[in-house]
């Protein structure tokens, strides 16, 4: 969605009706309460990676919830209805909608065609699992011949076996990898950059789920590869580019919105509320 910041890790429990008590920030004459800070400190504490122990981090999340209030501010002037029943999120939210994702155009099939040209590498994605056989000795010139003589003695009866061979139980009986030999030597999906190349390059190289690589050599030892998904293509893509422009064409337009917006607003910050709290030192009993 297109406002995460603003929408998930902002996001207060309590309705919109006014607040009283300590206030963290202005924005046109109304006030952002204690309690929606500290309900939406909270819950980005849970769930983000940032350090909100941090001025910069604290920053952020303070200036989260002001374009949430600027957004809601600009909804009620187009006359949404302000309902003491629905959360402020909510309010935002059908305001986005109505606004930005109900009017969008769908994607052009040049548009399309760019972003995957571009992002070809990043968005294509494999599955796969594979065999590892490793040499005792790696670098050594007898330990890695057999260790190739036997992968390659895999492959073949695996290959011997044809559309019978379940190739999970030649992972259980001969691979070395342990991280996924429990799991029949799946690796899930991934992009080219996520494995070593001439391991991408061969399992790129499988043209149809099912197929089998020859035996491949990376500096973990010897491989077998198996094509067990695939998400190539821009048919297959299709969905997901299309997703990908629309959302940053919203938010290109939200990001616009909210500029205007915060020129025209008056906006005031307490500092001392990007301060974390020190807990006072407590004394040891002798």
């Amino acid at each position: 969605w297109l406002l995460t910041g603003i929408l998930l890790f902002g996001a207060c429990e309590s309705t919109h009706q006014t607040g009283t008590g300590e206030w963290v920030a202005e924005v046109n004459h109304r006030k952002i309460y204690m309690n929606e800070w500290e309900q939406s400190l909270a819950k980005v504490s849970r769930y983000s990676t940032k350090d909100y122990s941090d001025i910069g981090a604290r920053r952020d999340l303070i200036n989260d919830l002001i374009n949430k209030e600027l957004l809601f501010q600009k909804a009620l002037s187009e006359h949404l209805p302000e309902n003491s029943l629905f959360l402020k999120d909510q309010i935002v939210q059908e305001y986005l909608r109505t606004k930005f994702t109900r009017t969008s155009e769908a994607p052009s099939e040049k548009e399309i065609l760019e972003i995957f040209e571009k992002q070809k590498n990043d968005l294509e994605k494999v599955r796969a699992s594979h065999i590892l056989i490793k040499p005792k000795i790696s670098g050594n010139e007898i330990e890695e011949k057999a260790a190739k003589e036997k992968a390659e003695r895999i492959l073949k009866e695996l290959r011997a076996k044809g559309d019978t061979a379940d190739f999970s139980s030649f992972v259980n009986k001969y691979s070395q990898d342990e991280g996924t030999v429990k799991r029949g030597g799946d690796l899930m999906f991934f992009k080219r950059s996520d494995m070593v190349t001439p391991f991408s390059d061969a399992a790129f190289a499988l043209k149809e789920v099912g197929d089998i690589s020859d035996v491949v050599k990376t500096q973990y030892g010897y491989h077998i590869i198996k094509l067990t998904g695939d998400q190539r293509g821009i048919e297959r893509l299709r969905p997901q580019i299309e997703h990908y422009i629309m959302n940053t064409r919203q938010k290109e337009k939200v990001d616009r919105l909210l500029q205007d917006l915060r020129a025209a607003a008056k906006i005031e910050i307490k500092e001392e509320v990007l301060l974390p709290k020190v807990k006072p030192e407590t004394k040891e009993a002798n």
